[in-house]
């Protein structure tokens, strides 16, 4: 009974490593077979009474891959976090999304002025002025 218990737990990893396996597999074909956006980064956005603030995070993405494009419905952020392994790397676990990114962040553009946008501890900063 002993040894039947071991070869389900043995069964029991392996159907686990293959399920992540499945879920790498999918994040790279998709992302760079049909080269389109592949995760969304998270966002926050917070109001003062002078001001709406919206952070989005990005840890790990170059300022120089980030793209913000404003329309009248809201934000729309995309670029790209690179893959840090070179080729002679053993990929022990990997949990951060990597490759092409895109998020739009509805917002009444109509009541908002953009003020400033920085990349500071790993997160996109925009600021917007309160209008009308």
């Amino acid at each position: 009974m002993r040894s039947r218990g071991v070869s389900y737990w043995v069964w029991g990893d392996a159907l686990s490593l293959l399920e992540k396996m499945e879920r790498l597999h999918m994040q790279f074909s998709r992302c760079y077979a049909d080269n389109q956006p592949c995760w969304e980064p998270p966002a926050d956005a917070v109001e003062t009474e002078s001001e709406v603030i919206l952070y989005v995070a990005l840890p790990g993405v170059s300022a120089a891959t980030i793209s913000v494009v404003f329309q009248p419905d809201g934000v729309t952020v995309s670029g790209l976090r690179r893959f840090p392994a070179a080729q002679s790397m053993r990929i022990h676990r990997i949990e951060i999304p990597y490759g092409k990114f895109e998020r739009h962040i509805p917002l009444a553009m109509l009541f908002l002025e953009p003020v400033t946008q920085e990349l500071e501890d790993g997160c996109l900063v925009l600021r917007f002025r309160k209008v009308g």
